[in-house]
């Protein structure tokens, strides 16, 4: 009967190893996605940017052509409203992507520490196994 519950013990350790092996793997895996992540919003900012700057060059062109053309005041209100919908609308898609993205580096941090918790358990257990050892 001993030797069915060694047996047993070694069948466990040998799962706990095999999915300590693993955890390396996933923790690359979660970096990778981490480093997506952050080059998805450094393009995102530069995209904004660029998006910044030429909504501004085009304000300050149809500024001028409102003022050879006498535009009425219902024109620049229109223009006014027309950019701020724009630049609302751009808001909203950074927020949406920051969004997920935080959700998406939540969710694998919330992985590696359930990851992390089944080490120290297995780390616990293997330390508890060789405490009665000769």
């Amino acid at each position: 009967m001993p030797d069915a519950d060694l047996a047993h013990r070694v069948e466990m350790l040998e799962k706990n190893v095999g999915s300590l092996q693993q955890l390396p793997s996933q923790v690359r895996a979660l970096t990778r996605r981490v480093g997506r992540v952050e080059s998805q919003i450094l393009q995102l900012r530069t995209e904004m940017r660029s998006e910044f700057s030429a909504i501004r060059g085009e304000m300050a062109t149809k500024e001028e052509l409102a003022t050879l053309r006498m535009a009425t005041k219902e024109d620049l209100r229109s223009l006014r409203e027309e950019l701020r919908a724009d630049i609302a609308g751009m808001g909203q898609e950074l927020a949406a992507a920051m969004l997920k993205s935080h959700r998406e580096l939540a969710k694998g941090q919330s992985e590696l520490r359930d990851q992390i918790a089944d080490l120290k358990a297995v780390v616990r257990g293997t330390g508890e196994g060789n405490a009665g050892a000769p």
